[in-house]
């Protein structure tokens, strides 16, 4: 059955970011049962994949093979967000075309790897609706970014500036009756206190919320309808 990828599922560009920074540890080899998969997002044939490689401009994972010893290609598209994923065959630098667009066989899956064991695919022209999906995720995941980072600054803003004043209140204690200073301390620390509370128990959650969902969707649950 073919995957759909949806505004909340994140783009094979987005992976290969959180691939870069979490530099993920795979082991020499794959587990039993497993094949390890490479795919290449901007691939096309004739190609030498050996350039990508050195840039690392690829994915890579460890895949279980199904019971019969398939690679069910429809896993490794919801993994990364692909509508659909092809094999390339490593001798020819052409894409391989086998009777089911959703599983490699055995035998492909043998053949394939060639002999560093490794299975390369790419992703093909998407269609029209996957491009227009995922120019309204870039779209969204960077305006909550930008207002992260703006709701960031604010805090960060806000607390230089209560800093400020009390280490301004401090330092013209000499000329300054002690009540009167006290009661101006006390209500610079209640007012940054209401403020740090505000933000830290709504604003901040929501919008922490929202861009952990938009890269984590696979967390998202759909609560049923009441109908």
């Amino acid at each position: 059955m073919p995957y759909q990828p949806t505004i909340f599922t994140c783009t094979p560009q987005e992976h290969l970011k959180q691939q870069w920074r979490n530099c993920p540890d795979l082991p020499v080899e794959p587990p039993p049962g497993h094949v390890r998969v490479y795919l290449f997002p901007d691939w096309d044939e004739g190609w030498d994949y050996e350039e990508l490689i050195e840039d690392w401009l690829f994915l890579q994972g460890d895949f279980p093979l199904e019971p019969s010893g398939e690679l069910s290609l429809t896993r490794v598209n919801k993994a990364w967000g692909l509508e659909k994923c092809m094999a390339i065959d490593p001798n020819r630098r052409k894409m391989y075309v086998g009777s089911n667009p959703d599983h490699l066989s055995p035998l492909a899956v043998r053949v394939l790897t060639g002999e560093d064991g490794i299975l390369k695919l790419f992703e093909p022209e998407t269609s029209e609706a996957t491009y227009i999906i995922r120019e309204e995720r870039l779209k969204v995941v960077r305006q909550c970014d930008a207002a992260m980072k703006w709701f960031k600054d604010r805090v960060d803003d806000a607390v230089d500036a209560s800093y400020r004043a009390l280490t301004s209140i401090w330092m013209v204690k000499s000329y300054m009756f002690l009540p009167w200073r006290l009661l101006l301390m006390v209500q610079q620390k209640i007012l940054v206190f209401i403020l740090f509370l505000v933000l830290t128990t709504t604003v901040i959650p929501v919008m922490m919320e929202v861009v952990y969902y938009l890269h984590h969707p696979e967390k998202l649950v759909m609560l049923p309808r009441a109908w």
